[in-house]
């Protein structure tokens, strides 16, 4: 994986359904919760904050959230900046009839205490948005005279009016912010390396390093003491061999005797260490011994893990090799670490995508330990030295050459006693060497695998560091991302504009709504609403011909068009628009035609899984239906299907 490369969605993941001809994705996508503050706001922060957060909240389609914190910081700051993103938030992407009597109300106290406020840059501004509504609720365009206010306000201010008020602008004025808007989104759709970037906003964050955990000793108490009690006979039987060659034999066969006895000690230990060693070495490359017999699971989690490993291993070819030589050479190596990341990491939390940097890195560590010499490392590492083979061998030898040296003084001086004590010196010996080898072998194994268990476990953590460093640093924040889909929303209606060759103004009403495409990935910011890597998107446009409603398929990441089906009817066909709310929270309107059969839209997910502390999951849902555009949608709809062409009559003149 590259560092901007895009994430595929995981099989077990994704499902597609089709219900009534369209397929849209079912609600088990693991989606990525991001830990930000974008929602977040402090009770006790003073007004100025709370109004700069209650704004960038409104930004990201936060209507709701945005109106609350504004009510709270005008009961202690009532500034006309304050009263100014009020109204945008109550209006923000709505008309009147979206309002209800409580709105209503406060967008008419808003223009009463105008005249109370003297902030030279924000009073214009408001004393605009209050003209504005008071021209679209009297059904009165504006024509030049606000076209020249709106020109008059700093660009800022014309962006958030053209963001906002979309619904409420008419005339010469709504053509004049579209071209402005227009411009705007063919020049910065691209901005701040988006395609660079936007991948990192849906990419899980990485699950914790891990380490299959070592093995303990496995030596037991009964063991323990068997070793003890061999060597503790052992022991006896050399030393009264020494006893005897101490008071019958002479100097040199004593001497003899004991350089035996030393020797023996040497040559176990020195043998003991060889024998450990080659085992080690047998022991790994039996683990990263390929074995096709083995059984391997390759559906959900674990299926997802062999992609991966056959995918990076593919990808991260060592220099000098072919792509099938190292799959061949690599086999028993990824077959080891699969079923390692299977077994730590299987738990119903996880998906594959959360451990993804630690398959490539696995991958890229084994490409370069291959291309320096160091694919099995092990084998140097637990190399015998040749000193200790040496020593093994001299101590061997030392002993039989120590023992025939005493053995025939001992023996004349004291046949029966010196054969029965040389019989259990050699079995007890033996037992004694055989038991503490395997002793001595498991301490040692435990400490060998503890070390390579800290060594492993502290790469892994500096690869989880580096990657979670680099997801955070490069990830775009809430602002940019609705930036970036409005933006494209924005191309889109202009390039159906261009197919109906219909101007800004000959559009009465609006309204687009987004749902999941299939196979999309999801991702939030804490507090906020869903995201998609695909959407569609669906477009009404109210025309004096009739309603155009236009579906595309639209690619977030990476940017690219999709396919896209065009619906044309008049008012007076639209029999019924109604909302299907599922047991799952899934919403999905069905527009009912008269001359054809009912027709489902799936809206974005209402239903919040994977909750952080402190979310409330209403609040959530809330969010993903004004971010989805499903409220004003269904009222637009609504509208139509009740009154047909008599609803558009009623609205305000648009030329």
């Amino acid at each position: 994986m590259t560092d901007a490369e895009p994430q595929e969605p995981e099989a077990h993941n994704v499902a597609d359904v089709n219900q009534g001809g369209m397929s849209f994705q079912e609600s088990n996508i693991v989606g990525v919760v991001h830990q930000s503050n974008h929602y977040y706001v402090q009770e006790d922060a003073p007004p100025e904050q709370q109004l700069d957060q209650a704004i960038q909240i409104l930004h990201t389609h936060g209507r709701a959230k945005s109106i609350e914190i504004l009510d709270k910081v005008l009961a202690s700051d009532d500034s006309a900046r304050a009263h100014f993103y009020l109204a945008l938030a109550l209006l923000s992407g709505r008309t009147f009839r979206d309002l209800d009597e409580d709105d209503e109300q406060r967008l008419g106290a808003v223009g009463r205490g105008m005249d109370a406020h003297y902030d030279v840059r924000w009073i214009p501004a408001l004393r605009l948005v209050c003209e504005l509504i008071d021209r679209h609720r009297e059904g009165r365009t504006g024509g030049d005279r606000i076209v020249n206010k709106v020109r008059q306000l700093a660009p800022d201010q014309q962006r958030l009016i053209d963001d906002h008020l979309a619904h409420v602008i008419d005339g010469d004025t709504r053509d004049h912010l579209w071209d402005a808007r227009r411009k705007k989104a063919q020049n910065r759709r691209d901005e701040n390396d988006r395609e660079g970037r936007v991948w990192a906003y849906f990419c899980p964050r990485p699950a914790g390093a891990r380490v299959r955990d070592p093995l303990p000793d496995a030596t037991t108490p009964d063991e323990l003491f068997r070793a003890r009690a061999w060597l503790t006979v052992a022991a006896a039987a050399v030393g009264y061999l020494g006893w005897v060659a101490a008071t019958t034999a002479d100097f040199l066969a004593t001497l003899s005797l004991l350089c035996a006895a030393g020797s023996t000690f040497v040559g176990a230990r020195c043998g003991m260490d060889w024998h450990y060693r080659n085992r080690r070495i047998a022991h790994k490359d039996r683990q990263y011994e390929f074995d096709p017999h083995k059984r391997r699971s390759d559906t959900g989690f674990a299926g997802d893990v062999t992609h991966f490993f056959e995918r990076y291993f593919r990808r991260y070819v060592p220099a000098g090799s072919d792509e099938q030589t190292w799959m061949r050479r690599s086999a028993g190596i990824r077959a080891h670490l699969r079923d390692e990341l299977v077994e730590i990491y299987r738990e119903r939390d996880t998906s594959c995508g959360m451990i993804r940097w630690l398959i490539r890195d696995l991958a890229l560590d084994a490409q370069h330990r291959a291309e320096s010499g160091q694919l099995h490392a092990y084998r140097d590492r637990y190399r015998t030295p040749t000193a200790v083979r040496r020593w093994c061998i001299l101590g061997i030898g030392a002993t039989f050459a120590g023992s025939a040296t005493t053995a025939p003084q001992l023996f004349s001086a004291s046949p029966l006693p010196t054969a029965t004590a040389t019989l259990v010196a050699v079995i007890a010996g033996t037992a004694t060497v055989k038991r503490w080898a395997h002793i001595v072998a498991e301490r040692r194994r435990e400490i060998d695998d503890r070390a390579e268990y800290d060594e492993e476990l502290a790469q892994r953590r500096e690869w989880q560091r580096r990657w979670a460093n680099k997801l955070e640093n490069t990830s775009p924040d809430e602002t940019e991302m609705q930036r970036w889909l409005d933006h494209d929303i924005t191309l889109l209606v202009d390039d159906i504009l261009k197919t109906y060759r219909l101007a800004w103004r000959d559009v009465f009403r609006e309204a687009t709504l987004l749902s999941p495409a299939p196979r999309s990935r999801r991702a939030r910011a804490k507090s906020g609403p869903w995201r998609y890597t695909r959407y569609n998107i669906h477009t009404f446009l109210l025309t004096k011909d009739g309603v155009r409603e236009i579906t595309t398929e639209l690619h977030f990441t990476p940017i690219r068009p999709g396919g896209q089906s065009r619906h044309n009817f008049r008012f007076d066909a639209v029999s019924s628009i109604y909302v299907e709310r599922s047991a799952d929270e899934r919403h999905e309107l069905h527009l009912s035609l008269l001359n054809g059969a009912p027709r489902k839209i799936p809206v974005a997910e209402t239903v919040v899984d994977n909750l952080q502390e402190g979310e409330d999951p209403d609040r959530i849902a809330t969010m993903n239906l004004e971010a989805s555009g499903f409220l004003h949608t269904l009222r637009l709809l609504e509208g139509v299907a009740a009154e047909g062409k008599k609803w558009i009559q009623r609205e305000p003149v648009r030329s």
